[in-house]
């Protein structure tokens, strides 16, 4: 599955087995996050600080 495309077939399923699925990012131990929330995370941050601030995240 790893390395199978979005939307291509996946071995051994069948046809009429439909099956989706998103990339996730690991935030920190045991929290994942989906390409969804994170496109939408950064739409909240656009429309808060219209492009004119730097946001510096603590390590």
């Amino acid at each position: 599955m790893l390395s199978s495309w979005p939307c291509a077939r996946l071995e051994c399923f069948d046809s009429d087995f439909t099956l989706e699925w998103a990339h996730v990012y690991c935030v920190r131990a045991d929290c994942w996050f989906n390409d969804s929330l994170v496109a939408a995370f950064a739409m909240v941050l656009t429309n808060k600080y219209l492009n004119n601030t730097t946001i510096f995240c603590r390590s």
